[in-house]
């Protein structure tokens, strides 16, 4: 296992535990965070060192701490795990770039179409890729006429969010036209897409890429959500879908893609057409899951960043659940769940590897969880 050590910039991130543990799980001995004192990742023993921002959410001073933090201890790769660490990192990378071997992050310009919902319709219509039909909330309040093009219900999205958040599902048109008679300001909505509804299967894709070549994938299929129809999933299932990596292939080779994205796709009900929906230009909720299925990414992102070589890792179709605590306790008091799931199929391994006061229990669990 290739020894190395990381620095991620931008811990105050939700998902930077699961990236550290990921880490960890992989062998990563030596990782340094940068964050805020709020954040949970602090406790993680597999942090060599955890640092503070001196004035939190200023870019400069934020520059200022990493570059001293590459004087300070020995990194190998910067790994910005967030769509505002990746930001940040492009928007520094001439003084960066003097200071650490960067993992693989996509331009500026690619990014944007990525992150933004708008620039990615934009982008695949241009290249023919297929996609729902979709048009700017802002293009209904120039002419109304243009919701004749769509069928009910539609959706309402904002052009940037993840796991849902701010999707609306309008049945009619008459409710519609009463949704937006009803709002003092429309322009709080300037920023939000009309796409058409398709009943269909949600499917993801995740993907690291060099240069729009895939180095490592793995798809999944929700089997339960979360909350509604828009929110990730809670309990996943890990297949093998030629028609959704191909299709991925020719976005990420269209866009020249580097480093880590997760895609969403639907497999349409009628047809079994593959409509690409979004991308998600950062780490992923269902992380371990993937890491579970026998594809570490953030580990792997950092052998790439080295330029070492490896072979696409082939993953397991297994099933993976994010549950709570209290779940989690319910399954270890043999109470069983949805799915057969059991405790080897949730984050129980990364967490019992992580508390030091679940040490001792480790040589007991270590034949149940590996």
């Amino acid at each position: 296992m290739r020894q190395f050590s990381v620095f991620i910039p931008d811990g105050d991130n939700h998902r930077a535990l699961k990236v550290v543990r990921s880490l960890a799980y992989g062998g990563c001995r030596n990782i340094y965070i940068l964050a805020d004192k709020n954040r949970n990742v602090h406790f993680s023993r597999h942090c060599k060192s955890f640092l503070l921002h001196g004035e939190y959410g200023k870019d400069e001073e934020r520059l200022r701490q990493m570059v001293d933090i590459s004087k300070a201890f020995p990194i190998d790769i910067l790994l910005p795990i967030s769509e505002n660490g990746i930001r940040f990192v492009n928007s520094q990378k001439k003084i960066l770039q003097k200071y650490f071997r960067t993992a693989l992050i996509p331009d500026d310009r690619t990014f944007e179409i990525a992150r933004d919902k708008g620039l990615f319709h934009d982008f695949a219509v241009r290249h023919r890729l297929s996609v729902p039909k979709t048009i700017r909330l802002a293009d209904y309040f120039t002419d109304s006429s243009v919701l004749n093009h769509f069928s009910f219900p539609v959706l309402l999205k904002p052009f940037i969010g993840e796991g849902g958040n701010g999707i609306k599902l309008i049945p009619s048109e008459e409710q519609f036209q009463r949704f937006f008679a009803d709002k003092v300001n429309p322009n709080l909505y300037k920023h939000f897409l009309i796409q058409e509804y398709i009943k269909g299967w949600d499917t993801d894709l995740s993907v690291l890429c060099k240069n729009g070549k895939i180095l490592a994938c793995t798809v999944q299929v929700p089997l339960v959500k979360h909350g509604g129809d828009f929110s990730f999933g809670k309990i996943i299932r890990f297949i093998r879908h030629d028609e959704i990596l191909d299709a991925g292939k020719k976005l990420l080779s269209l866009l020249g893609w580097n480093g880590i994205v997760h895609i969403d796709f639907l497999i349409e009900e009628k047809s079994g057409d593959v409509k690409i929906l979004e991308m998600n230009p950062r780490f992923w909720g269902s992380l371990y899951g993937s890491v579970s299925a026998g594809v570490n990414f953030p580990y792997l992102a950092c052998l790439a960043a080295l330029g070492e070589s490896f072979s696409c890792p082939r993953y397991e179709k297994t099933i993976y659940a994010e549950l709570s605590n209290m779940e989690k306790l319910f399954l270890l008091l043999g109470k069983k769940q949805s799915e057969n799931i059991s405790l080897k199929d949730t984050d129980f391994r990364y967490i019992i590897r992580d508390i030091s006061l679940f040490q001792k229990l480790k040589s007991v669990m270590s034949a149940y969880i590996r």
